[in-house]
């Protein structure tokens, strides 16, 4: 969305603030979590994520940009030209082939470690919720 509300020769910038922002949130957001779930329960949290995202979506409904939409349209009147472009670019090299098969060991690989991170120091460190997200 960012290169669709944001003139070109500022796109450089603005995804730098982009990357930045969610770089912080990751590094802030765990431990607030982990005071939060301490503070108010699992339950007050999720409900506080559900309203959050709620909130997110309809904000992200009202945004207006001055171009048209960047999906085009196939033969048949659907919109998948370009993921179906992609792909096929994708297997045409063996180096993206590589390169997304690397990925998805990786995202396998922290999905595995942030479950047992958690396993870790419930069942080896006798912490809680609130040691966890101080921890990570």
């Amino acid at each position: 969305m960012v290169p669709r509300i944001v003139p070109e020769d500022q796109l450089s910038q603005a995804n730098s603030v982009n990357a930045t922002t969610e770089s912080i949130a990751r590094l802030v957001g765990a431990p607030l979590g982990g005071v939060a779930v301490a503070a108010g329960g699992l339950s007050a949290v999720v409900v506080a994520d559900g309203v959050t995202l709620l909130a997110v979506a309809l904000a992200t409904l009202s945004v207006r940009t001055p171009t048209a939409t960047l999906n085009p349209v196939d033969s048949d009147g659907g919109t998948h030209v370009g993921v179906r472009d992609g792909w096929k670019a994708i297997r045409g090299s063996q180096t993206l082939v590589g390169y997304l098969g690397v990925q998805a060991l990786a995202s396998a690989a922290f999905a595995m470690f942030s479950v047992l991170f958690i396993s870790f120091v419930i069942d080896v460190l006798d912490g809680n919720e609130a040691t966890i997200g101080i921890i990570r």
